[in-house]
Formats: structure tokens, C-alpha cells, sequence
């Protein structure tokens, strides 16, 4: 009777000792987990920004363009003195 009664309670001391283990596996996985979940919602949340950020960037683009100069420096007086004797010369032929 003694013995049996050692062996159950070192198989009880087991059996606790597993479960303590189990216990410490279980929340260090939710901790895991936690943690994937709170990375995926920034990646999310980065990603979405992008959207937005390129959709606000596309939209001025597909509105009216606004009357601009083809070329952003201006044309000197002297090259656009030339450039109307060429198409006078152009339109006398």
C-alpha cells in the first residue's frame, strides 16, 4: 500500500509538472499570436495608406489638365524673333 501510494504521487508531481509546462507552451503561443496579429494590422494599415496615397496622387492627373507650357523655360525674345521670320518665310512660298 505504501508503494503504491509513492508511485501515485510521484506520478501526480508528473502529471502537474506537464501540465504547468502545457499551461506556460499555451500562453507563450497566445503571446505569438498576439504579436502576429498586431504585425499583420500595420501591414494593413501601411498598405491601405498606400492605396489612398496613390489614389489622391492619380486623381488631379484625371481632371482637367491645366494649360501649361510644353517646356518649362521660356523661350528667349531673339529665338522667337526667328522662329516667326521662319514661318513668315513658310507661308510667302
Amino acid at each position: 500500500m505504501l508503494f503504491n501510494s509513492l508511485s501515485t504521487n510521484r506520478r501526480l508531481r508528473e502529471l502537474e509538472d506537464e501540465i504547468t509546462k502545457l499551461k506556460r507552451l499555451v500562453a507563450s503561443r497566445d503571446l505569438d499570436w498576439d504579436e502576429m496579429r498586431a504585425r499583420c494590422k500595420r501591414l494593413l494599415d501601411r498598405t491601405e495608406k498606400q492605396v489612398q496615397y496613390q489614389k489622391q496622387s492619380e486623381s488631379p492627373a484625371t481632371e482637367e489638365p491645366q494649360a501649361s507650357p510644353l517646356t518649362s523655360v521660356a523661350t528667349s525674345p531673339d529665338r522667337l524673333a526667328r522662329i516667326k521670320q521662319q514661318l513668315e518665310l513658310q507661308g510667302r512660298k
